[in-house]
């Protein structure tokens, strides 16, 4: 027969190890529940999955009483005072009363776009300064009249009267001139005899700048010695309004002077 003293000595570690085996049993029986639990809530199930009822009896003292249903809450509607339970499977909406969030200040009416540091915005784009302008000076006027061109003009001696050229007696020479794109403004004749006469004729301003070839009023001259002589006659033209630079043209002839021969009267 064994002694109790030794029974008792020798099962006492075999039941403390039957102990925590049952006890780990029950944790790892009550956590499966657990987790079964907290899988059918965060799938959007209304009531505790199957076979959890038992483990909940046995919490429960052995109450036969139907185990708590789970429901989550869904989003509230606006004005909402209740939680309303939602079905398996249905997604959560944003709410309809949402703040829209504001657009960025440079966005906003009379902001322009946002521009890196060190880079300024270019003169074009730069805002007018509603200063007035200052006053221009004025500007010169264009000078009247027109240059004439390069067409220089021409002359010839026309006639001499009388032909018959004698000493004291008065001689006339006649010049025919023109210029087709300037105005004639001087015509002169040298006699040969170390005298000069000249004429001016008008300007014309504004007007066209051509004269056509014609006679012009004839220059007179009177020698005092007998002999031929070269007489040489010019032509000067400019633009109108003394516009343009001076053209000249000349022309020549021999002119033979006679001893004087006194008038004779007119027989009544």
């Amino acid at each position: 027969m064994m002694n109790p003293a030794v029974t008792s000595v020798t099962f006492a570690p075999i039941a403390k190890k039957i102990a925590v085996v049952l006890s780990a049993y029950l944790v790892l029986f009550l956590g499966v529940g657990l987790h079964a639990q907290s899988v059918a809530h965060h799938r959007g199930g209304d009531s505790l999955p199957a076979g959890s009822a038992g483990w909940y009896q046995a919490l429960s003292g052995g109450s036969t009483a139907a185990a708590p249903t789970q429901s989550r809450p869904s989003a509230l509607a606006p004005g909402a005072s209740a939680l309303a339970p939602r079905s398996a499977g249905t997604r959560l909406s944003p709410p309809t009363n949402a703040m829209p969030t504001p657009p960025p200040t440079w966005l906003s009416a009379g902001a322009g776009l946002p521009r890196p540091a060190g880079n300024p915005a270019p003169a074009s784009l730069s805002p007018r300064s509603s200063a007035p302008e200052p006053a221009r000076p004025p500007q010169p006027a264009a000078p009247p009249g027109s240059p004439n061109g390069p067409t220089p003009p021409s002359v010839h001696i026309a006639d001499v009267q009388p032909s018959d050229v004698r000493v004291g007696h008065e001689v006339d020479v006649y010049l025919r001139a023109g210029d087709p794109d300037g105005v004639l403004r001087v015509y002169a004749i040298d006699w040969g005899d170390g005298t000069t006469d000249y004429e001016q004729l008008p300007d014309r301003c504004p007007g066209p700048a051509a004269d056509p070839e014609r006679t012009l009023p004839p220059l007179k001259h009177t020698y005092n010695q007998v002999g031929s002589y070269r007489v040489k006659a010019a032509v000067f033209s400019r633009g109108t309004c003394d516009r343009g630079a001076m053209q000249t043209a000349t022309d020549s002839r021999a002119l033979d002077v006679g001893p004087y021969v006194p008038s004779v009267p007119a027989i009544p």
